[in-house]
């Protein structure tokens, strides 16, 4: 059974009618030359909450596919230049019956290598190779250059323009002392070419006092809350707000100056956490603002959920974001609030690459660290101390990864076919998590919504937590199922989770046999 608490603090346990009401985005853009993930659908609105979805596509052209459980929209091979429209089919989880169907429309684009004119796409091919010789291992400088001449590309091409794809030689090691060379680039592709073992690309720079930039990657920025020190005073108080609005009203008029049209920003509310950067709210929606009137800012897609202009926050503390705001997210450039700030990353993937990290004494220089991406995404790398932060969409899939802490104000986190060889901890601003086929040592976490399919938490011979499943110490849960789920436990301990009971050996839980539902 299926129990929701709602808002005014009444249960219902009728929560399996009313199918989804709306899907966002509706509208997808990409080149004649692209392939590959293009974006995710997200349905919202039914009675069942958030997450609650499978996806099917109908009258989609040929090698356009979607993901079931994620929604993301993939193309297979290049189309060609022209509008195309199908549907995509929205199935609720708990009641398969529940079904309602959306148009989608797929723009596709002329793209070129050169010389591009009109609203054509250009792609662009980068190797470090190119942009001068190492100093003995080091490619620093060959980096900083190439990541200056892919911003130069990218502001002659235009807003969204260019597809930069960076190759690294298999075989090879790539050092480095500076490790934000790809902060700015709007579309990347970040891959390994040729035949071996897949390059290393490692941060030499050692400076254990400051580990952030000491770690294999440092980069995105560009959105207000980066404005440490100013962060209330970049963003707009908005009035309140309900789930399925698809705009909302500034406090102050005089804020409009801060909200640029066509640009992507997010709604943000209800401070859960004192202390620690970034701010750890609640409730996230990122969302492209169409147009500003007067107070009113419209938005491209309708809000998740509901926000108060009055919620709770610490007036002192400009860390503490409780009351509902909008947060400009794409600031840099011309045209943007503060046009000297890097360009958030609208689309940025990692593929085949080995991060490594050094040690200073005892002191694990191990940090992978990105932040304002709306799309990102990791696949087939090994990867170390993943803080994945303020980024709409992350997919981390078939990699390796130590220990992990996500991080705050995100909405969505898909680990699939991934190994964890060490404790996933954290997540507490993430909106949803879903692990599928996915193993790991022990996880500690509080997402708003968690979901597990064929995975396995094994908490042998852990001697810190002692269960392989616990919660995060803030955050709030929502919505957690787990299925086909095998429970290992430490050893002495034989509970799946604190506080526990029964016996797991082994505990395999199937068919959503644990779903706890809030209703938000």
């Amino acid at each position: 059974m299926v129990v929701v608490i709602n808002e005014d603090g009444s249960v219902s346990t009728n929560a399996n009618t009313g199918a989804a009401k709306w899907i966002s985005p509706s509208a997808f853009v990409a080149s004649s030359l692209e392939t590959g993930r293009i974006g995710y659908v997200v349905a919202w609105g039914g009675n069942e909450f958030g997450y609650a979805y499978t996806y099917a596509l109908s009258g989609a052209p040929a090698g356009v596919t979607i993901d079931a459980d994620t929604g993301i929209l993939s193309i297979g091979s290049p189309l060609s230049p022209r509008a195309y429209s199908f549907s995509v089919r929205v199935t609720n989880r708990e009641v398969v019956s529940n079904v309602a169907s959306f148009a989608v429309t797929l723009t596709i684009v002329q793209g070129v290598t050169g010389h591009r004119t009109g609203n054509q796409i250009l792609h662009k091919t980068y190797r470090p190779e190119s942009f001068g010789t190492p100093r003995g291992a080091d490619y620093t400088t060959v980096l900083l250059a190439m990541q200056k001449q892919i911003l130069a590309d990218q502001s002659a091409a235009g807003d969204a323009n260019l597809r930069a794809l960076v190759e690294f030689a298999k075989g090879k090691t790539y050092d480095y002392t500076d490790n934000k060379w790809m902060t700015g680039v709007q579309y990347y592709r970040v891959e390994s070419t040729g035949s071996g073992a897949y390059p290393i690309l490692r941060n030499t720079l050692g400076d254990a006092r400051n580990y952030y930039n000491s770690g294999p990657l440092n980069i995105g920025a560009g959105n207000a809350i980066d404005h440490q020190g100013s962060i209330k005073a970049s963003c707009a108080r908005i009035n309140d707000a309900k789930m399925g609005d698809a705009f909302v009203t500034l406090m102050n008029a005089n804020d409009a100056s801060k909200i640029k049209p066509g640009r992507w920003h997010a709604v943000i509310g209800y401070c859960q956490q004192l202390g620690g950067y970034p701010p750890n709210c609640q409730r996230i929606d990122y969302a492209i603002v169409k147009s500003v009137g007067g107070s009113t800012v419209s938005l491209d897609r309708p809000l998740h959920y509901s926000y108060n202009h009055d919620w709770w926050e610490n007036s002192s503390d400009d860390r503490s974001l409780g009351q509902a705001r909008i947060v400009p997210w794409d600031c840099g450039g011309a045209g943007g609030m503060t046009p000297a700030d890097p360009r958030t990353t609208l689309r940025g993937q990692w593929a085949n690459i080995n991060w490594q990290f050094i040690t200073v004494g005892t002191q694990k220089l191990d940090i992978t660290y990105v932040e304002s991406h709306i799309d990102l995404s990791f696949e087939n790398c090994n990867i170390s101390d993943a803080q994945l932060s303020m980024s709409k969409n992350v997919l981390l899939t078939g990699c390796t990864v130590t220990n992990a802490e996500p991080d705050m104000l995100c909405e969505t986190l898909v680990l699939d076919k991934c190994n964890f060889t060490d404790i996933l901890g954290g997540a507490t601003g993430y909106q949803y998590l879903l692990m599928r086929d996915t193993a790991t040592r022990c996880i500690q976490i509080s997402p708003r919504q968690l979901r597990c399919l064929g995975s396995k938490l094994d908490a042998t011979g852990d001697t810190r937590f002692a269960v392989p499943f616990s919660a995060a110490y803030n955050g709030a849960m929502w919505e957690y199922e787990f299925t086909d789920t095998n429970f290992v436990a430490a050893g002495s301990q034989k509970t799946w989770t604190w506080p526990g009971s029964g016996n797991i050996t082994p505990l395999r839980l199937s068919a959503s046999h644990v779903n706890l539902k809030f209703a938000a």
